[in-house]
Protein backbone atom coordinates (compact mmCIF):
# COMPACT_ATOMS: atom_id res chain seq x y z
CA UNK A 1 0.00 0.00 0.00
CA UNK A 2 1.42 3.43 -1.04
CA UNK A 3 1.16 4.82 2.87
CA UNK A 4 3.03 2.34 4.45
CA UNK A 5 5.77 2.99 1.54
CA UNK A 6 5.58 6.59 2.69
CA UNK A 7 5.56 5.80 6.38
CA UNK A 8 8.34 3.75 6.15
CA UNK A 9 10.58 6.64 3.88
CA UNK A 10 10.08 9.14 7.13
CA UNK A 11 10.70 6.96 9.61
CA UNK A 12 13.35 4.83 8.32
CA UNK A 13 16.44 5.15 10.26
CA UNK A 14 19.99 5.97 9.67
CA UNK A 15 21.21 4.99 6.18
CA UNK A 16 22.13 7.28 2.80
CA UNK A 17 19.62 4.92 1.04
CA UNK A 18 16.39 3.53 3.69
CA UNK A 19 16.35 -0.41 3.32
CA UNK A 20 13.41 -1.18 0.75
CA UNK A 21 10.98 -3.04 2.14
CA UNK A 22 11.02 -6.83 1.87
CA UNK A 23 8.90 -8.63 -0.92
CA UNK A 24 7.77 -11.60 0.72
CA UNK A 25 5.08 -12.66 1.95
CA UNK A 26 3.00 -12.51 5.37
CA UNK A 27 1.24 -15.09 7.18
CA UNK A 28 -2.17 -14.06 8.20
CA UNK A 29 -2.75 -13.67 12.41
CA UNK A 30 -4.48 -16.40 12.23
CA UNK A 31 -2.33 -19.25 11.19
CA UNK A 32 -1.69 -22.25 12.78
CA UNK A 33 -4.91 -21.28 14.90
CA UNK A 34 -7.05 -24.93 13.26
CA UNK A 35 -9.04 -22.22 11.05
CA UNK A 36 -8.41 -21.53 7.46
CA UNK A 37 -5.83 -19.12 6.75
CA UNK A 38 -5.96 -16.06 4.63
CA UNK A 39 -3.49 -16.14 1.55
CA UNK A 40 0.10 -14.58 1.97
CA UNK A 41 0.11 -10.87 1.20
CA UNK A 42 2.79 -9.47 -0.58
CA UNK A 43 4.61 -6.14 -0.05
CA UNK A 44 5.72 -3.86 -2.72
CA UNK A 45 9.94 -3.20 -2.65
CA UNK A 46 10.45 0.52 -3.00
CA UNK A 47 13.35 2.60 -2.56
CA UNK A 48 12.95 6.10 -0.93
CA UNK A 49 15.44 8.73 0.39
CA UNK A 50 16.98 8.47 3.45
CA UNK A 51 15.81 10.64 6.78
CA UNK A 52 17.60 10.93 10.13
CA UNK A 53 15.00 9.72 12.35
CA UNK A 54 15.24 6.16 14.36
CA UNK A 55 12.99 3.46 13.32
CA UNK A 56 9.63 2.53 14.82
CA UNK A 57 6.88 0.30 14.69
CA UNK A 58 4.26 -0.24 12.43
CA UNK A 59 1.33 -2.08 11.20
CA UNK A 60 2.36 -4.51 8.16
CA UNK A 61 -0.27 -3.48 5.77
CA UNK A 62 -1.74 -5.77 3.40
CA UNK A 63 -1.41 -5.19 0.01
CA UNK A 64 -3.38 -7.87 -1.90
CA UNK A 65 -5.77 -10.54 -1.12
CA UNK A 66 -5.62 -12.63 -4.70
CA UNK A 67 -6.93 -15.74 -3.82
CA UNK A 68 -9.92 -17.05 -2.10
CA UNK A 69 -9.85 -16.06 1.84
CA UNK A 70 -10.72 -18.51 4.46
CA UNK A 71 -11.15 -17.05 7.79
CA UNK A 72 -9.45 -14.62 10.37
CA UNK A 73 -10.72 -16.05 13.44
CA UNK A 74 -9.38 -15.54 17.07
CA UNK A 75 -11.13 -12.44 18.75
CA UNK A 76 -14.01 -12.39 21.14
CA UNK A 77 -17.06 -12.34 19.62
CA UNK A 78 -16.16 -14.12 16.34
CA UNK A 79 -19.15 -15.31 15.34
CA UNK A 80 -20.93 -12.54 14.91
CA UNK A 81 -21.84 -11.62 11.72
CA UNK A 82 -20.17 -8.62 9.56
CA UNK A 83 -23.09 -6.51 9.80
CA UNK A 84 -23.08 -6.31 13.61
CA UNK A 85 -19.55 -5.59 14.67
CA UNK A 86 -18.56 -3.43 11.53
CA UNK A 87 -21.72 -1.35 12.39
CA UNK A 88 -20.90 -0.98 15.97
CA UNK A 89 -17.59 0.17 14.95
CA UNK A 90 -18.86 2.52 12.56
CA UNK A 91 -21.06 4.43 15.59
CA UNK A 92 -17.70 4.35 17.61
CA UNK A 93 -15.97 6.28 14.65
CA UNK A 94 -18.73 8.79 14.29
CA UNK A 95 -18.64 9.48 17.54
CA UNK A 96 -14.81 9.86 17.50
CA UNK A 97 -14.98 11.76 14.62
CA UNK A 98 -16.88 14.60 16.48
CA UNK A 99 -14.59 14.86 18.53
CA UNK A 100 -11.36 15.17 16.24
CA UNK A 101 -13.13 18.16 14.31
CA UNK A 102 -13.40 19.64 17.18
CA UNK A 103 -9.56 19.19 18.28
CA UNK A 104 -8.63 20.24 14.80
CA UNK A 105 -11.08 23.12 14.93
CA UNK A 106 -9.31 24.25 18.53
CA UNK A 107 -5.95 23.50 16.39
CA UNK A 108 -6.60 26.13 13.62
CA UNK A 109 -7.35 28.91 15.86
CA UNK A 110 -4.45 28.49 17.87
CA UNK A 111 -1.93 28.92 15.37
CA UNK A 112 -4.22 31.18 13.06
CA UNK A 113 -2.62 33.90 16.26
CA UNK A 114 0.17 35.89 15.77
CA UNK A 115 1.46 34.69 19.23
CA UNK A 116 0.92 30.81 19.49
CA UNK A 117 -0.07 29.29 22.96
CA UNK A 118 2.36 26.32 22.40
CA UNK A 119 1.06 24.83 25.51
CA UNK A 120 -2.24 24.84 24.25
CA UNK A 121 -1.59 23.04 21.51
CA UNK A 122 0.63 20.53 22.94
CA UNK A 123 -2.66 19.70 24.81
CA UNK A 124 -4.84 19.85 22.08
CA UNK A 125 -2.24 17.01 20.25
CA UNK A 126 -2.28 14.98 22.92
CA UNK A 127 -6.28 15.04 23.10
CA UNK A 128 -6.30 14.07 19.39
CA UNK A 129 -3.87 10.86 20.11
CA UNK A 130 -6.09 9.97 22.68
CA UNK A 131 -9.30 9.96 20.80
CA UNK A 132 -7.69 8.65 17.79
CA UNK A 133 -6.50 5.48 20.02
CA UNK A 134 -10.08 4.61 20.83
CA UNK A 135 -10.60 3.74 17.16
CA UNK A 136 -7.42 1.34 17.62
CA UNK A 137 -8.91 -0.22 20.29
CA UNK A 138 -12.63 -0.49 18.73
CA UNK A 139 -11.01 -2.15 15.68
CA UNK A 140 -9.64 -5.23 17.58
CA UNK A 141 -12.63 -7.15 16.94
CA UNK A 142 -12.27 -7.02 13.13
CA UNK A 143 -9.19 -8.84 13.62
CA UNK A 144 -11.32 -11.83 14.59
CA UNK A 145 -14.31 -11.63 12.64
CA UNK A 146 -15.00 -14.45 10.34
CA UNK A 147 -15.68 -13.35 7.05
CA UNK A 148 -17.58 -16.21 5.21
CA UNK A 149 -18.43 -15.52 1.43
CA UNK A 150 -21.01 -18.23 1.83
CA UNK A 151 -22.91 -16.16 4.10
CA UNK A 152 -22.28 -12.11 3.09
CA UNK A 153 -24.50 -10.59 1.44
CA UNK A 154 -24.91 -6.64 -0.03
CA UNK A 155 -25.91 -5.51 3.56
CA UNK A 156 -23.09 -6.30 5.00
CA UNK A 157 -20.55 -4.76 1.67
CA UNK A 158 -22.65 -1.57 2.62
CA UNK A 159 -21.61 -1.64 6.38
CA UNK A 160 -18.01 -1.97 5.18
CA UNK A 161 -18.35 0.15 2.69
CA UNK A 162 -19.57 3.24 5.73
CA UNK A 163 -16.77 2.47 7.46
CA UNK A 164 -13.95 2.72 5.12
CA UNK A 165 -15.95 5.92 4.13
CA UNK A 166 -16.10 7.60 7.50
CA UNK A 167 -12.17 6.43 8.05
CA UNK A 168 -11.36 8.31 4.43
CA UNK A 169 -13.32 11.20 5.59
CA UNK A 170 -11.55 11.39 8.84
CA UNK A 171 -8.14 11.09 7.74
CA UNK A 172 -8.84 13.88 4.94
CA UNK A 173 -10.21 16.07 7.93
CA UNK A 174 -6.38 15.85 9.98
CA UNK A 175 -4.41 15.79 6.54
CA UNK A 176 -6.32 19.92 5.48
CA UNK A 177 -4.95 20.17 9.43
CA UNK A 178 -2.25 19.07 9.19
CA UNK A 179 -1.12 21.26 5.96
CA UNK A 180 -1.81 24.61 8.34
CA UNK A 181 0.15 22.90 10.95
CA UNK A 182 3.67 22.07 9.63
CA UNK A 183 4.07 25.84 8.28
CA UNK A 184 4.31 27.49 11.53
CA UNK A 185 7.95 28.56 12.83
CA UNK A 186 10.43 25.54 13.31
CA UNK A 187 10.91 26.27 17.12
CA UNK A 188 7.41 25.22 17.83
CA UNK A 189 7.81 22.69 15.67
CA UNK A 190 10.73 20.94 17.44
CA UNK A 191 8.21 21.63 20.59
CA UNK A 192 5.24 19.27 19.27
CA UNK A 193 7.51 17.19 17.47
CA UNK A 194 6.93 13.92 19.41
CA UNK A 195 2.94 14.74 19.72
CA UNK A 196 2.92 14.75 15.90
CA UNK A 197 4.78 11.48 15.56
CA UNK A 198 2.96 9.78 18.06
CA UNK A 199 -0.48 10.60 16.07
CA UNK A 200 0.98 9.44 13.11
CA UNK A 201 1.59 6.20 14.76
CA UNK A 202 -1.94 6.10 15.85
CA UNK A 203 -3.40 6.78 12.15
CA UNK A 204 -0.85 3.97 10.47
CA UNK A 205 -2.56 1.46 12.82
CA UNK A 206 -5.86 2.83 12.37
CA UNK A 207 -5.41 2.72 8.59
CA UNK A 208 -3.85 -0.74 8.83
CA UNK A 209 -6.80 -2.57 10.48
CA UNK A 210 -9.26 -1.19 8.48
CA UNK A 211 -7.98 -1.62 5.03
CA UNK A 212 -6.81 -5.10 5.54
CA UNK A 213 -10.27 -6.17 6.33
CA UNK A 214 -11.55 -4.03 3.43
CA UNK A 215 -9.67 -6.15 1.46
CA UNK A 216 -10.32 -9.08 2.83
CA UNK A 217 -14.05 -8.81 2.43
CA UNK A 218 -13.56 -7.48 -0.95
CA UNK A 219 -11.66 -10.71 -2.05
CA UNK A 220 -13.86 -13.09 0.03
CA UNK A 221 -16.88 -11.80 -2.78
CA UNK A 222 -15.00 -10.91 -5.94
CA UNK A 223 -16.25 -13.56 -7.90
CA UNK A 224 -19.85 -12.57 -6.80
CA UNK A 225 -20.90 -10.61 -9.76
CA UNK A 226 -24.38 -9.47 -7.92
CA UNK A 227 -21.79 -7.37 -5.63
CA UNK A 228 -19.46 -5.99 -8.09
CA UNK A 229 -20.40 -2.62 -7.68
CA UNK A 230 -19.84 -2.29 -3.96
CA UNK A 231 -16.43 -4.04 -4.43
CA UNK A 232 -15.54 -1.51 -6.73
CA UNK A 233 -16.46 1.74 -4.62
CA UNK A 234 -14.91 -0.12 -1.18
CA UNK A 235 -11.15 -0.86 -3.24
CA UNK A 236 -11.53 2.87 -4.08
CA UNK A 237 -11.99 4.66 -0.75
CA UNK A 238 -9.30 1.77 0.32
CA UNK A 239 -7.03 3.46 -2.57
CA UNK A 240 -7.71 6.98 -1.40
CA UNK A 241 -7.60 6.15 2.75
CA UNK A 242 -3.88 4.56 1.21
CA UNK A 243 -2.83 7.90 -0.48
CA UNK A 244 -4.14 9.90 2.26
CA UNK A 245 -1.76 7.95 4.93
CA UNK A 246 1.13 8.91 2.28
CA UNK A 247 0.36 12.36 2.42
CA UNK A 248 0.10 12.68 5.85
CA UNK A 249 3.44 11.02 6.03
CA UNK A 250 5.04 13.32 3.76
CA UNK A 251 3.78 16.45 4.93
CA UNK A 252 5.35 15.34 8.94
CA UNK A 253 8.60 14.17 7.16
CA UNK A 254 10.61 17.51 7.67
CA UNK A 255 8.78 18.28 11.14
CA UNK A 256 10.69 14.62 12.02
CA UNK A 257 13.68 15.63 11.08
CA UNK A 258 13.87 18.92 12.75
CA UNK A 259 13.35 16.73 16.12
CA UNK A 260 15.65 13.87 15.60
Amino acid sequence: MKFFSAALAVLAAGSAVAAPVDSRSEPCPCEGSGSPSLPPVSLPTVSVPSASIPPISLPTPCTTLSSPPGQITGAPGGGDSVSVVVGALVEVVVDVEAKVKAELGLIADIIAKADIDVDALVKVLVDLEADLKVLVDAEAKLKGLAIDAAVLVAADLEVVLKLVAEIQALLAEVEVCLKGLVAIKADILVVIGVHLHACLDVINAIASVVVKFALAVVAAVTANVDLHDIVVKISASVDVINNTCGSIAGLLAPVLKLVH
